[in-house]
């Protein structure tokens, strides 16, 4: 059964994005050991195996193993089991706790208060590629972690203790959209 365990690693992952993950054993294996091969599996809260609809079959380069998982149901809570077989007929076990998220949507409206960008995707996609010029974090992040990130940049300007108006014209949001107490004397 999905329960958190201090032990166990934890990863997440959108609904619509393949998740792909690597465990390492080299802390389990001897010395001389190596990763002959692995398993893997996973279950939702119900105890349900769901190993053939979500897993890839592991792929083996000692001292790891790398798996994908797909699919899933917003807001369950998956146990992975990774089972690595090592030379000497050692067997170690991981555990990994997956959470899967529902997408995630820009609001870049002008005056929204549910607004949660200052920029649409192709914007900032736009913006880094003329910026830097050549690859870097950005072009790594899947669509959900690039929104994801463009609306934890938003929160973080947010915090800054603005008067409450535009800035200059064009800016897309006032911000912070909600008005602080201020306290005098």
């Amino acid at each position: 059964m999905a329960k958190m365990d201090f032990e166990s690693d934890y990863i997440w992952k959108f609904i619509n994005e393949t998740k792909y993950t690597t465990v390492t054993f080299i802390n389990d294996l001897d010395t001389e050991a190596t990763l002959l091969s692995c398993l893997a599996s996973i279950w939702d809260s119900s105890g349900i195996s769901k190993t053939a609809s979500m897993l890839s079959s592991p792929t083996v380069t000692s001292p790891s193993a790398e798996f994908s998982i797909t699919k899933g149901t917003i807001g369950e809570t998956y146990e992975l089991k990774v089972t690595g077989f090592a030379s000497a007929s050692a067997v170690h076990i991981h555990k990994i706790i997956c959470e899967v998220f529902d997408s995630i949507s820009l609001n870049t409206k002008l005056g929204d208060p549910a607004a949660n960008s200052y920029v649409t995707l192709p914007e900032a996609n736009t913006y880094i590629r003329n910026v830097l010029g050549h690859p870097n974090k950005w072009d790594t992040l899947s669509v959900e972690g690039r929104k994801r990130l463009l609306i934890e940049a938003c929160r973080d300007i947010d915090r800054f203790n603005f008067l409450g108006v535009r800035y200059y014209d064009n800016q897309i949001l006032e911000f912070p959209r909600n008005d602080h107490d201020t306290i005098t004397g």
